[in-house]
């Protein structure tokens, strides 16, 4: 059974609401009543979550980890809106408003609407890998926090495998004695064969939930790594992602290395994210040239998306509230 949670100061509302619902949407979901944003947890396929908490800076953290898809902002306006001719005219953007005056029919179509989505999403959801490079280490830290935030908010497994040296981590991480990356690279620089599977044994699941490969105790370690051996290990951890569980990501957090490795590592992932740089001086310039001639040459296949962490989008309306 789905879970939706309704959360709503007004408590006379939301029994009501619940009550009227929960049986038109048996035995597929449930709705549940929460006092506030703060018990949200992370094991619920919907929330009705009002607009009032949106505001409220206290619940500001907590809700920016939901996902848009998974959430239904209940309103108070009463404010007439045009009839839409569709559903598929409706799909602009997964923010769903509705408002205190919706009817329970209108609650009922889009609460299965909504969930019906959820699932054709998660479905039609490939694994893919992703590449993170940035110039700046606080822009990295905000940008791999909110992309992790996003990642499990859509309920996808993550993996994160660094390509850089040790004093750069800037991840919570502790690990048990086990085979390395490191030990990956050397193996095929001796010519030994390895696979994809061979993944599945560098990484180690840490406390906040991530897979991290493990690396050598040796901070330096990576800058022994040939060009050819790092593409490879690109090639293979892509494979990895491929071939794991649905609802997996992979990211690779690639930094101190030629900027030749990173253009072509980031050819041969789904998502490259790079961090434009914001400073006017020559090498931000240089590096900017860099990127652009890698935006112009590579694959149709590869999606560029900049960082950009303080940009912000408003919701949309979506239905026709009742008159």
């Amino acid at each position: 059974m789905r879970k939706v949670y309704l959360i709503d100061p007004n408590q006379k509302y939301a029994e009501k609401l619940q009550k009227q619902l929960n049986p038109k949407l048996k035995p597929l979901a449930k709705i549940d009543l929460l006092i506030s944003p703060a018990e949200l947890k992370e094991d619920f396929d919907l929330v009705i979550i009002h607009a009032s908490y949106f505001s409220d800076y206290r619940y500001a953290h907590k809700l920016d980890k939901i996902g848009i898809l998974k959430t239904i902002q209940l309103n108070d306006v009463t404010t007439r809106f045009e009839q839409l001719s569709s559903i598929a005219d409706s799909t602009k953007s997964d923010l769903l408003v509705l408002s205190r005056r919706t009817k329970i029919t209108e609650w009922l179509h889009w609460i299965l609407y909504k969930l019906d989505k959820i699932k054709q999403r998660i479905e039609s959801r490939q694994n893919q890998i992703h590449l993170l490079f940035t110039f700046n280490q606080h822009v990295r830290h905000r940008f791999l926090q909110k992309w992790i935030t996003e990642q499990k908010a859509e309920g996808n497994k993550v993996f994160i495998l660094p390509i850089k040296p040790l004093y750069l981590w800037n991840y919570q991480a502790d690990f048990h004695v086990g085979p390395d990356l490191s030990d990956l690279v050397l193996q095929i620089e001796q010519d030994i064969e390895i696979s994809e599977k061979d993944f599945g044994l560098i990484f180690e699941k840490q406390k906040s939930g991530i897979f991290i490969s493990r690396n050598k105790s040796a901070s330096d370690d990576v800058f022994t790594y040939e060009h050819n051996s790092v593409q490879i290990i690109g090639k293979l951890f892509k494979k990895f992602i491929a071939q794991h569980e649905k609802s997996s990501s992979g990211l690779i957090d690639v930094e101190a290395k030629p900027f030749h490795l990173i253009k072509d590592l980031a050819s041969i992932c789904d998502v490259c994210h790079f961090d434009l740089g914001e400073e006017d001086n020559y090498g931000v310039r240089i590096a900017k040239t860099e990127i652009a001639t890698f935006l112009a040459e590579k694959s149709p296949t590869v999606k560029f998306e900049p960082i950009i962490l303080n940009k912000s989008f408003g919701p949309t309306v979506l239905n026709k509230l009742q008159t």
